[in-house]
């Protein structure tokens, strides 16, 4: 029995030591590595394990180990992201708001060009709604006035995928913008388009001081005809277009009779109603594609686009002429004027700008020729007679100093007595190559150019001269009051 009794308490003995053993070796581990799977699950993601060994709790702990290795990283990845994306979303909000404050109008499409966002400058800009463009087409935005851009910017949005250029936008109550547009696309990674964005910049001003800037370069101040300057490049253009076949045109070039006479009399602000009157009459009568242009003083010139034949001239010729001749009121003074047109048309007298012009002018004066309040139409016989008149004149001015003139006297005899009671100075000039040159011809020349006085001067000095030799005589010498700065003597 007492044996027995002490079985009994080495079994219990030995039992304590298996179970501290097994404490030690299986327990506490166990206890270690749920110790540390709990508190990883708490959060802590910094924990020890305890140490392994090459049995089965040894691997679970590994395995544990390995896990929360593999946890972290993607907790770590997880934590990138989420800085990634917060950073995203700053830079996201920054720009969507750089975007809704920006002084530029700014539209968001779909790929198909379907509007899905406007900014508020956009909005400001053009008045409208968020729901007028809501779903709308994104070239729908542009002005009426711009129709035939509209296919460009299709054409070029779908080829080149891009377009920048100035346009005219629509607005709500007011009439359209002008906008420095720029249409581009935005793409994914892959090259992917997803949408386009529109941004329209205000250029308003800028159009505005252009157009003063070509109003003051470009346009008679006075009238708010074209100048000179730019009726000689609608000139060049109308030359181009008829060089190129099937297009022509008829040039008129004119003056007011009598319009010196009336600024003299009435004084120049009344002189600037007349001009005024004649403009805004013009602009009346004449079509929008035709040029009416004021080139100084009482010149006008009219480019009357698209014109074939005479008769088509003639009958705006004779519009012009009825038009201006109904009287005008210049404060309590009514006056009548007229004007004396001379045409050319192109391409068939001329193919260079500056003959046309040139004809005009001829065709002007021989309608002042006629008697004013006229027109003429140019034709080579006057281009003829141009070259012959400055022919005459550079002749006649040599001709004076070379001695070409001569003087006869032609005696005035009495019929009742038979004898001389003077004599009559008659000029004749010879020229070494063309022979005599009938007076008819030279004297109207002289008058015109004021050769006449030095002409004259010369011919009284030789009449003079042969007077002295006489004992007794009688010059007839007949004069032109209205000759240049003294009595131009009209020899016969």
């Amino acid at each position: 029995m007492k044996f027995f009794g002490l079985f009994i308490l080495y079994a219990i003995l030995v039992a304590l030591l298996l179970h501290q053993a097994l404490y030690q070796l299986v327990l506490r581990r166990i206890h270690s590595l749920v110790y540390a799977v709990t508190n990883f699950g708490q959060g802590q993601l910094q924990i020890e394990f305890p140490k392994e060994n090459k049995d089965e709790i040894g691997t679970l702990n590994g395995s544990f180990k390995d896990m929360t290795i593999e946890i972290r990283k993607l907790i770590d990845g997880l934590n990138q992201r989420i800085i990634e994306k917060e950073i995203a979303e700053k830079a996201a909000r920054r720009l969507s708001k750089a975007v809704a404050f920006s002084g530029t109008g700014v539209v968001i499409t779909d790929k198909n060009f379907i509007i899905e966002y406007v900014n508020p400058k956009m909005l400001e800009m053009t008045s409208f709604s968020e729901e007028h463009f809501n779903r709308a087409p994104l070239l729908s935005i542009i002005a009426s006035e711009m129709a035939i851009l509209i296919d460009d910017i299709d054409v070029d949005l779908r080829s080149r995928n891009c377009w920048r250029g100035d346009t005219l936008i629509e607005s709500n109550n007011k009439a359209p913008i002008w906008v420095s547009l720029s249409i581009s696309p935005i793409r994914e990674d892959d090259g992917t388009i997803t949408s386009y964005v529109a941004s329209a910049q205000d250029i308003s001003f800028v159009k505005e001081s252009q157009r003063k800037m070509e109003q003051l370069a470009y346009f008679d101040t006075l009238t708010g005809l074209a100048n000179r300057t730019f009726f000689r490049m609608q000139l060049r253009k109308s030359m181009a277009l008829a060089e190129r076949g099937h297009y022509a045109f008829a040039l008129f070039y004119f003056d007011l009779d009598e319009f010196k006479r009336i600024n003299d009399t009435l004084g120049h602000n009344a002189g600037d109603q007349l001009l005024v009157e004649v403009a805004n009459r013009l602009k009346q009568r004449l079509r929008a594609e035709d040029t009416i242009a004021r080139l100084g003083g009482d010149e006008f010139a009219i480019l009357l686009s698209g014109i074939e034949h005479q008769e088509h001239a003639t009958q705006v010729a004779n519009t012009i002429q009825k038009n201006l001749n109904e009287p005008i009121q210049l404060g309590s003074n009514e006056v009548i004027i007229s004007a004396s047109i001379g045409i050319t048309m192109a391409p068939y007298d001329s193919q260079e700008e500056d003959q046309l012009l040139k004809h005009a002018d001829l065709a002007m004066y021989e309608a002042k020729a006629k008697g004013r309040n006229t027109f003429h139409f140019y034709s080579q016989e006057l281009n003829t007679a141009a070259n012959e008149r400055l022919f005459i004149e550079n002749e006649l001015r040599q001709a004076i100093k070379d001695k070409q003139l001569t003087v006869y006297y032609q005696p005035q005899i009495d019929s009742r007595t038979q004898l001389v009671m003077g004599y009559e100075a008659l000029l004749r000039w010879f020229h070494p190559t063309e022979g005599a040159i009938a007076p008819t011809k030279f004297i109207p020349i002289a008058e015109a150019t004021g050769l006449i006085v030095e002409l004259g001067e010369w011919v009284l000095h030789q009449a003079c001269n042969f007077a002295v030799k006489l004992e007794r005589v009688i010059f007839r010498l007949t004069y032109r009051p209205d000759s240049l700065k003294m009595p131009a003597y009209y020899l016969h």
